[in-house]
């Protein structure tokens, strides 16, 4: 089953697609031509032509917000044994819109990232695509990579490539 919305052409998938290319070429023989390089790439040329598809991932999370509000999107456990905490589509992308609105109030554009020192979590989730919403880059630092060492050189050596940048850092997901 396929899903097609009156605001755009392309379609969500009935499932996804996971490509293992280089391991299983043989399965994907019907959708795919292979080119084995003498250096040993290997090069898939599918068969059919690009269909349509999303302009951004906005796109698609407004699909899905629409199409199927009240599915969990994103779950996180704050700790082992502690009740799941969930996000639908629609809390999602509405959560995306504000936090886009907020950076744009904070005066961000393409010309200034967004640098976010936080582990996996649903607030670091939704700063990235909420940043990518608008328009505005971002960086996911890794606290563990960053913060190595016990100072703040690493840190400081990664953000010292950014000219100017906003920064969220979560200090209880670091």
């Amino acid at each position: 089953l396929r899903a097609r919305f009156a605001t755009s052409a392309w379609r969500i998938p009935a499932r996804p697609v996971l490509v293992y290319a280089a391991a299983m070429p043989e399965r994907l023989a019907p959708l795919a031509r292979f080119e084995h390089r003498p250096d040993g790439a290997l090069l898939v040329h599918a068969l059919e032509p690009l269909g349509a598809f999303p302009r951004c991932v906005s796109d698609a999370l407004a699909a899905w917000a629409e199409a199927t509000p009240d599915r969990a999107m994103l779950a996180e456990r704050p700790a082992p044994g502690a009740p799941w905490r969930r996000i639908t589509y629609a809390e999602a992308f509405g959560a995306i819109r504000a936090i886009g609105q907020g950076l744009l109030d904070r005066g961000l554009t393409a010309q200034t990232p967004v640098a976010v020192l936080s582990g996996n979590s649903i607030a670091h989730a939704l700063l990235g695509l909420g940043a990518m919403h608008i328009g505005v880059p971002w960086a996911a630092v890794s606290p563990a990579y960053a913060l190595a060492g016990g100072d703040l050189a690493r840190l400081r050596q990664m953000l010292a490539h950014v000219a100017s940048y906003e920064a969220f850092v979560a200090v209880d997901n670091c």
